[in-house]
C-alpha cells in the first residue's frame, strides 16, 4: 500500500512498542497523526493525547493505522469491523505500508509453502504474507475484493471454474479481480495425484474433532482391512500379509501413465511444474507422503521455486521439516514396481521410528486406532 493513503491525516490505532518503531523509521507520518487510540495505555504518544476508539467521532471517515503485533491485529480488526469499517478502506495494518502484501489461495499445500517461505529471511523482510482460509475451509466463499485489489504477489493454485467450493476461489476469476500490477504465481494441486503410489489407500478416514474443525486422524488401509477378514492375529502375520499382497502390476503401471497424462495437462496452467521432478525422483521416495499430499522434499522443490519467481536467494532448507497429510507407508509390489530403494522420510519422522521397524509401527498404530486392537 501506498503511504499516500495516510498522507491525509490518520489516527494511530496502537501506542507501544511497535508503533514507536514505526514512528522511528517513519518519522514523517508523525505530523500526519490525528488521533491516537489503544485499549489498554492511557497518556499521551508524542504528545498526542491517548483515546479509547469510542471517543473518536465520524470514524467511518478517517483513515486508521494499526500498529501492533500481527496477532494482535486480528483482535484490533474484530473490533474495528463490529464498527462497521472495512480493511484497505478504513484501515491497515503498518507492515503493508512497509512490505509487499502476499496471499496463498491453496488447500493445505500452502500451509506448508507458508512455512517454507518464512524460513527466508529475505522473504520476511520484503513481503508479508495476508492470512486468508485454506481453500477448503473458506466459509466466504471468496477473498475480499478490498484485499485483492491491494495484493502486490498472488499465490494460488489452479482451482477451476465449478469447483465444490466456489467459483470467486477459481484461478480464472482472480486473475481478472486483481490489480493490474499483481504478479500472479500458480502453484501445483496435487490433490488425489498420488493415488497411483498408494492402491490401499481407502476413503473412510478417521476424522477427530478439535478445536478448529474436523481433521483425519488416519487414512484407511485396504490391505490392513483385508489382513483382518483373512485372519491375521499376530503382528507378524500382518507385517508378511502386506510384504506378500499384489495389486496388478498393469493396473498400477496404468494408473501411472494415466497420471502423467493427467498432470502434463495441468501442468500448462502452473508456473511451477513437478512432473520432471517426480520422474526423475520416484526411486528416492520422495515425491507423495500418501495420495493427497507431496512429500517434504518436495515441498522444499516447490518452495525453492516459488523463492526464485520472487528473485529470493535460496536458503537453506535443511531444518524444513512440515509433514502434509498423513504419510502411509509404500507397499512393498509398489516399490517393485517403480524400482523405489529410497528410504521414506516422512513415515520415520511421523512414527518416530527407525526404517527396519517402519511397516510394525505403522501396523500398531492403524490396529489400534481403526480397531482398538493392541498386538
Amino acid at each position: 500500500m501506498n503511504k499516500e493513503w495516510l498522507k491525509c491525516g490518520f489516527i494511530l490505532y496502537g501506542c507501544g512498542l511497535e508503533a514507536e518503531k514505526y514512528i522511528c523509521r517513519n518519522m514523517e507520518m508523525l505530523s500526519y497523526i490525528e488521533d491516537c487510540v489503544d485499549g489498554y495505555r492511557n497518556g499521551y504518544f508524542h504528545g498526542n493525547l491517548i483515546k479509547k476508539i469510542e471517543q473518536i467521532k465520524d470514524i467511518s471517515n478517517r483513515k486508521i493505522l494499526v500498529a501492533s503485533l500481527p496477532e494482535t491485529y486480528q483482535r484490533i480488526k474484530a473490533v474495528l469491523d463490529t464498527l462497521g469499517l472495512s480493511e484497505f478502506k478504513h484501515y491497515a495494518h503498518i507492515s503493508y505500508f512497509e512490505k509487499k502484501i502476499i496471499a496463498i489461495n491453496a488447500n493445505c499445500h500452502g500451509a506448508g509453502l507458508v512455512r517454507y517461505l518464512n524460513m527466508s529471511k529475505e522473504f520476511r523482510k520484503k513481503y508479508v504474507i495476508y492470512p486468508i482460509p485454506e481453500i477448503q475451509s473458506n466459509s466466504n466463499k471468496e477473498i475480499s475484493p478490498l484485499l485483492l485489489g491491494n495484493l502486490d504477489v498472488l499465490i494460488t493454485q489452479d482451482v477451476r471454474i465449478g469447483n465444490k467450493f466456489s467459483d470467486k476461489l477459481s484461478l480464472e476469476y482472480l486473475k481478472f479481480h486483481v490489480n493490474a500490477s499483481c504478479e500472479i504465481i500458480v502453484i501445483p494441486n496435487m490433490v488425489g495425484m498420488g493415488t497411483w503410489l498408494y492402491p490401499q489407500h481407502g476413503n473412510n478416514d478417521i476424522i477427530v474433532k478439535t478445536a478448529n474443525g474436523e481433521w483425519p486422524l488416519m487414512h484407511e488401509n485396504l490391505v490392513i482391512e483385508s489382513a483382518i477378514k483373512a485372519g491375521c492375529k499376530e503382528l507378524s502375520e500382518f507385517v508378511e500379509y502386506l510384504n506378500d499382497y499384489e495389486f496388478d502390476e498393469k493396473i498400477i503401471k496404468d494408473n501411472f501413465n494415466k497420471f502423467i497424462k493427467k498432470i502434463e495437462a495441468r501442468e500448462l496452467n502452473w508456473d511451477i511444474k513437478i512432473k520432471d521432478y517426480i520422474m526423475k525422483h520416484i526411486g528416492a521416495g520422495v515425491v507423495f507422503c500418501d495420495k493427497d499430499h507431496p512429500s517434504v522434499e518436495m515441498m522444499k522443490y516447490i518452495g525453492k521455486k516459488v523463492i526464485k519467481k520472487l528473485k529470493l536467494k535460496n536458503i537453506d532448507d535443511n531444518e524444513y521439516d512440515f509433514i502434509l497429510g498423513l504419510p502411509m507407508p509404500l507397499l512393498r509390489c509398489v516399490r517393485n514396481c517403480f524400482n523405489i530403494v529410497g528410504t521414506e522420510n516422512d513415515c520415520l519422522n511421523y512414527y518416530r521410528c527407525k526404517d527396519e521397524d517402519l511397516l510394525e509401527t505403522y501396523i500398531r498404530n492403524y490396529l489400534f486406532i481403526y480397531h482398538e486392537i493392541i498386538i
